[in-house]
């Protein structure tokens, strides 16, 4: 099975190819900064008439073509999934009962903040206000080469799941999960894409074989 998330954020949204086969699980990572042609990959999809026609767009990439990343034989791979939400609106949903909530950076990286002073957000437990986690999970090439955009962002998908799944009332995990599902853009049955969601968090096994495609390659 093969998905497309997304964390939408108009042309600075980020993309995440996630394939699951044969209890194989690997992972793309892609920059709306990656070239395609003589446009930016976040350009392609705000401009796309809808996420079905920026997943074909995904599948003809140079990368997904040339490649052997996701199939060893070069045949045709398929965005059959999406999973859109978007980044605002996860930002509300955390922040909907708190004024402050508490992450775990993986690595001491600058904001470099366009409109202020730079922002430095140090390695361990932090806690941050709305205006922080948005620095904290919004994209940037942290330093040339370097995405730490993509652990950040991946670490708030656990930070839901464990929101969504936390405590032991059956009554307040169902509101929780309705809450959820009012972010959510896709074409699967929300059954279908937690059943990913919840491979995705399984540590047993194989890990996730994962790949960055970075503003240029």
């Amino acid at each position: 099975m093969n998905l497309l998330f997304v964390l939408e954020d108009g042309k600075d949204s980020c993309f995440y190819l996630f394939s699951l086969k044969d209890k194989e699980k690997k992972m793309l990572r892609i920059s709306p900064r990656q070239q395609v042609g003589q446009h930016k990959l976040g350009d392609i999809y705000t401009a796309a008439a809808d996420t079905t026609d920026f997943c074909r767009k995904i599948e003809r990439l140079p990368f997904m073509i040339e490649n052997d990343f996701f199939n060893e034989n070069h045949s045709p791979f398929r965005v059959n999934n999406f999973l859109v939400v978007q980044k605002k609106s996860l930002s509300e949903f955390l922040f909907s009962q708190n004024e402050t909530v508490l992450v775990s950076n993986p690595t001491t990286f600058t904001w470099h903040n366009s409109s202020g002073p730079d922002v430095m957000f140090k390695k361990g437990k932090l806690t941050l206000s709305q205006i922080g986690f948005d620095h904290f999970i919004s994209y940037q090439e942290d330093a040339p080469g370097v995405f730490g955009v993509f652990e950040r962002q991946e670490h708030v998908l656990r930070l839901i799941k464990n929101r969504v799944a936390g405590g032991t009332s059956l009554v307040n995990i169902a509101k929780r999960f309705k809450e959820l599902t009012k972010l959510v853009d896709t074409n699967m049955k929300l059954s279908d894409a937690m059943k990913i969601f919840v491979s995705y968090q399984d540590t047993k096994g194989k890990k996730i074989l994962r790949y960055n495609l970075g503003e240029t390659e």
